[in-house]
């Protein structure tokens, strides 16, 4: 669940987007392809010609199909490499047509049970890293509202307005016991880590994985 979390955060992905991911909607960048046309990414709601599988999958919310959301300069350091390591290994194994093997239940008490461990004083669901990683962006100032309404596929204007209200965002973490904020910027670092150990074992042979890819 923590590795589908900081995707979903990253892309801006719905939880029916993410766990209905298929591996072959996933975006690797081809050998011999460089700058622009060595994307990471992902297709939502891919056509089942896009899928090569002969399973079409419905579509989004807003009624698109063959939306492409793509890892660039703003994501977080250790995600796009971690993610390019999952979805090759689950290429090689061919276990499934989908990415991540769980459901949207499973995922949603995930998050549930790991903001009680830890203490987090609001509802934390399924939805959340959808609306977290916008806020987090507009926050950093890595993107503007428009390019925030593109990558999250919104069709309103209106529907991203919301993130402009940082205000809203630090109260939020400021409700936060300060010993919970110390040990969430402890396990980002934690996790940072264990992301990189695993795209050292999965992909021994790239040396760009860790902000981005080479």
């Amino acid at each position: 669940a923590a590795r589908a979390l900081v995707v979903q955060f990253d892309l801006y992905l719905r939880p029916g987007e993410l766990v209905n991911l298929p591996v072959n909607a996933c975006l690797l960048p081809k050998t011999g392809l460089s700058g622009a046309h060595a994307k990471l990414g992902v297709v939502v709601a891919a056509s089942a010609q896009d899928l090569g599988d002969g399973n079409n999958f419905r579509a989004t919310k807003t009624g698109a199909q063959d939306d492409t959301v793509l890892f660039d300069e703003h994501s977080r350091a250790g995600v796009p490499g971690a993610f390019r390591a999952l979805v090759s290994d689950a290429r090689r194994a061919r276990a499934s047509r989908l990415l991540y093997l769980l459901t949207y239940s499973p995922y949603n008490a995930a998050l549930r049970r790991s903001a009680v461990q830890l203490g987090v004083p609001f509802k934390v669901t399924g939805h959340l890293p959808r609306h977290g990683g916008p806020s987090d962006d507009y926050l950093r100032g890595s993107r503007s509202l428009p390019d925030i309404q593109t990558r999250g596929r919104w069709a309103s204007a209106r529907s991203v307005q919301r993130y402009q209200k940082a205000g809203r965002i630090l109260s939020a973490m400021h409700k936060l016991p300060s010993a919970l904020r110390a040990s969430c910027a402890s396990l980002e670092q934690r996790h940072l880590n264990f992301l990189v150990w695993v795209c050292s074992l999965l992909l021994p042979s790239r040396c760009g994985w860790l902000g981005f890819w080479d």
